[in-house]
């Protein structure tokens, strides 16, 4: 969520609009360019309850800012929102199988506050102001809360920007795989979530098993892999994303549910193509342009990554020409525009013109 605030609030300080960000922590050259109102975080309550103490001092500096639009991104503030941008949805990541790790008792408390945020949404969603309009990180996110809550308010798609389009070309991948000591010749498969179910790690190692007749090489980075070994599996655990993309041949993300994983868009903006999951956010674009396969969850995970391995770039580059940080920003101002026309509509003494967020 951080990363697409950041974006949002710079894209309104390069249209000369007067930032206020209400805000935990704050980027340097976003705190010289914009108001900041700190709210700090207890840091010593459970994670939940810690959202939810923020939010209600967050709502106070709300209410005390004066704005022409007010742009809110968790669910506890939405009623304090003209605009609301959704980034995540407790109940379809559960639906989808999304399970707190852990034993004993640490699952337990988590598992309980897992369910306390399933009704914190719930009576936020269904208490929603008809004003308020909504937009939402994904199309896949914008269909769930339909389904879960009925049709939003506007239900603009406010996709995180990808990266400009840099292909890797022939030596980048040859340097890469030398780096690492992966062969140049193998079907480089690469995996960056981690030892987590909920990212579909069960789905990696079982490639890593049924690949007997396929000469591949598995890259697998993220957090918790610590003793993890894997068959014909490389393990790096954290290391920058384009280490492992500029090595491979096809990256895969076969998470239970993501609304709009920035790896993907990191991938297919170096020209790589992947397999997501049917619940992953970049699945329409994936599947509207050709840059890989959206794996259903039935067929073989293997057949899958051969068959997106034979994709060329030119399906990756119009993929996330869709979702250009310039298209993203025209469509963000938009909403503004028309949150501020709502405005001028309830009040005709509103202001004629947008200058503060």
């Amino acid at each position: 969520m951080g990363r697409v605030v950041d974006w949002m609030a710079r894209t309104a300080l390069e249209a000369n609009l007067a930032v206020t960000l209400v805000a935990a922590s704050v980027a340097p050259d976003l705190i010289s360019a914009s108001n900041v109102v700190h709210v700090r975080a207890m840091r010593g309550l459970p994670a939940l309850a810690d959202t939810l103490a923020w939010c209600g001092i967050a709502a106070r500096a709300i209410r005390r800012t004066p704005a022409d639009v007010v742009h809110v991104h968790l669910p506890p503030l939405l009623s304090h929102g003209t605009v609301m941008t959704c980034h995540h949805l407790a109940q379809s990541a559960r639906t989808r199988g999304v399970r707190e790790r852990g034993q004993g008792l640490h699952r337990s408390l988590r598992e309980v506050q897992m369910a306390v945020r399933l009704r914190v949404d719930d009576r936020c969603y269904m208490s929603r102001s008809p004003t308020t309009r909504l937009s939402f990180v994904s199309e896949l996110l914008r269909e769930e809360f339909r389904v879960l809550y009925g049709a939003p308010r506007d239900g603009a798609v406010l996709f995180p920007p990808a990266p400009s389009f840099r292909e890797v070309t022939v030596s980048d991948r040859f340097a890469a795989r030398g780096r690492l000591g992966l062969s140049q010749d193998a079907l480089v498969v690469g995996y960056l979530g981690g030892n987590d179910p909920r990212k579909g790690f069960e789905h990696v190692l079982a490639l890593a098993n049924d690949a007997v007749d396929v000469k591949l090489d598995l890259l697998i980075a993220g957090p918790n892999l610590d003793g993890v070994a894997v068959p014909r599996g490389h393990i790096l655990g954290y290391v920058d994303p384009d280490a492992v993309i500029e090595a491979s041949d096809v990256i895969v993300a076969p998470a239970l549910f993501e609304a709009a994983g920035l790896v993907v868009g990191q991938a297919l903006a170096r020209g790589v193509p992947v397999v997501v999951g049917i619940a992953n956010g970049w699945a329409p674009a994936v599947t509207r342009y050709g840059a890989g396969i959206v794996w259903d969850g039935r067929s073989e995970f293997l057949d899958a990554v051969l068959a997106a391995s034979r994709v060329g770039t030119t399906p990756c580059r119009l993929a996330v020409a869709e979702v250009s940080e310039q298209r993203q920003a025209a469509g963000l101002l938009a909403l503004y525009e028309r949150s501020l026309m709502d405005a001028r509509t309830a009040r005709p003494d509103a202001p004629s013109a947008m200058n503060r967020i």
